[in-house]
């Protein structure tokens, strides 16, 4: 079968033993659990295979058709035809739902606008009475536990995400979310996609357990200034540990010479020292993690992957986390 997209591989394959064989074509296409006790008892010698039994390890690759008859301990060809998905044009499917996705300079407009609302978000009232309650945080978590909080004096300003950064989001959320578009960008109010971080910060916090202390205080701050805020706790297969902050915060989009009123869902992202560091060198991986579900066998048996390094290196990071916490309080209490 020659098409734009599908093509037929056939392989031959000679098993030593039926219980435990695994073959592939070009690494992507396997059979598995192919026992002998299986065949004897339900096939039979001569029997075909049933097309249900022939699987591949990716959701567009699966085995069509068996072409020959099986004898125990024989060679086997299989026909399997291999299905590619057509490329999709994502942001015209966007533009069917907001006519604004069809404009070129649209993401760029979007881009610039977050740059002013990081600006503004960073001195409004929520950061603003944040700032002002840190050094009384400090002193309370110092009470508690004898160490500082933060790394740092102040909270970090919010940044924004760049145009390229939009994109690829927008893309993966698309790839999530494909068979409903709305949950991607609204087709009322103003154009702006449904993302947690285009305004976004982060805070570092020495030890792990101040983390949550943090999170309890952003949610004090939010409930006295009137946010719409919710605390998620991150905890994933990929390694990544954080807790979110999510906050609403009335903005004003400026697009073709006019002003709209708009409401912006902003993310403060709080995490320990360590982990933050592992965050800042394998983000793109963390962030890919976010929009899109990997199967565990992709990565976790591949050391050489780089989400094989950044995945465990975060769980082993996520523990050194805790044991320093057992650590610093394990010489009994401290003076107050």
């Amino acid at each position: 079968i020659q098409s734009p997209t599908e093509r037929q591989t056939c392989l031959t394959c000679a098993p030593i033993d039926w219980s435990s064989w695994n073959a592939s074509a070009r690494g992507q296409l396997h059979i598995r659990e192919f026992s002998r006790n299986r065949w004897s008892n339900f096939r039979g010698a001569g029997q075909p295979i049933a097309t249900s039994e022939i699987h591949g390890n990716d959701r567009y690759h699966r085995g069509i058709t068996c072409l020959s008859r099986l004898q125990p301990r024989s060679s086997l060809m299989v026909s399997i035809t291999t299905l590619t998905k057509p490329k999709v044009d994502w942001f015209a499917k966007l533009a069917e739902i907001r006519s604004e996705f069809a404009i070129p300079s649209f993401l760029g407009v979007l881009a610039s606008n977050a740059e002013t609302w990081a600006q503004e978000i960073s001195v409004g009232p929520f950061w603003k009475t944040a700032n002002k309650r840190l050094p009384q945080w400090r002193t309370e978590y110092r009470a508690l536990v004898g160490s500082d909080l933060l790394p740092h004096l102040d909270l970090p300003e919010f940044v924004h995400k760049a145009e390229s950064s939009i994109r690829d989001k927008l893309i993966r959320l698309c790839k999530l979310h494909e068979s409903d578009l709305s949950k991607v960008i609204g087709a009322g109010g103003p154009p702006i996609p449904k993302l947690n971080d285009i305004v976004r910060t982060r805070v570092a916090c020495r030890y792990i357990d101040g983390v949550e202390f943090l999170a309890k205080k952003f949610l004090e701050v939010g409930k006295e200034t009137n946010c719409n805020i919710e605390l998620s706790r991150e905890g994933r297969i990929e390694g990544y540990f954080a807790q979110h902050i999510t906050f609403e915060q009335r903005v004003i989009l400026r697009m073709a010479g006019y002003e709209q009123m708009a409401t912006l869902n902003c993310e403060i992202q709080i995490a320990s020292e360590l982990a933050t560091r592992i965050w800042d060198a394998s983000h793109p991986l963390y962030e890919d993690a976010r929009t899109r579900q990997y199967a565990p066998e992709e990565w976790q048996w591949k050391p050489n992957d780089r989400r094989f390094i950044a995945n465990q290196l975060g769980h082993m990071i996520h523990l050194a986390d805790g044991l320093l916490v057992q650590l610093r309080d394990s010489d009994g209490p401290r003076d107050k």
